[in-house]
């Protein structure tokens, strides 16, 4: 990344790493190893090295499956319970985006990774829906982020195979 801006959320993403992050590591986010620096050109430019994840081809993968759902909703729900709010997941209640997708990425192994943490805040999470709560109930007081991954994983389980999440590939 170049530019002071950018390097400064690089560091702010650095920070979580090495701190709310950093039990997650190799299960629910990527290792962490290291954060560099320097000038060139005048130019201020920063990047972070983390563990590979060869699953990363987001864009080819098209609209996720119950699995995908299910591991993704597993894992916000793990990262909440680590006290963090990534801040760019799950946007919208009614529909998926091509673009949301870039978030979660498979590491060697298989497992999933949630990545870019530049806009992640340490989080008291208000909580999900309780089980039988309907998919349209107000959120006040809830924690969106976390309420709009369950539902989309909830509709994927209740729609079966065919679910009818609606897709917007942009």
């Amino acid at each position: 990344m170049r530019g002071e801006r950018m390097v400064d959320q690089l560091r702010h993403e650095t920070e979580m790493y090495m701190g709310p992050l950093q039990k997650l590591q190799g299960q629910v986010v990527p290792i962490f190893y290291g954060f560099f620096m320097g000038t060139v050109e005048g130019v201020q430019i920063g990047c972070i090295v983390l563990e590979w994840c060869p699953g990363n081809e987001w864009m080819t993968f098209g609209k996720p499956d119950q699995k995908e759902l299910a591991d993704r909703w597993e894992a916000v729900q793990r990262l909440h319970r680590a006290g963090v709010k990534h801040g760019q997941l799950y946007k919208r209640r009614d529909s998926l985006r091509l673009w949301e997708g870039r978030h979660f990425l498979r590491a060697q192994d298989g497992t999933l990774r949630i990545v870019d943490f530049q806009q992640a805040r340490v989080h008291t999470c208000a909580g999900s829906m309780r089980p039988h709560e309907d998919l349209d109930i107000h959120l006040d007081h809830k924690c969106r982020e976390l309420c709009f991954a369950e539902i989309h994983w909830r509709r994927a389980v209740e729609g079966g195979p065919d679910f009818k999440t609606p897709w917007l590939p942009y």
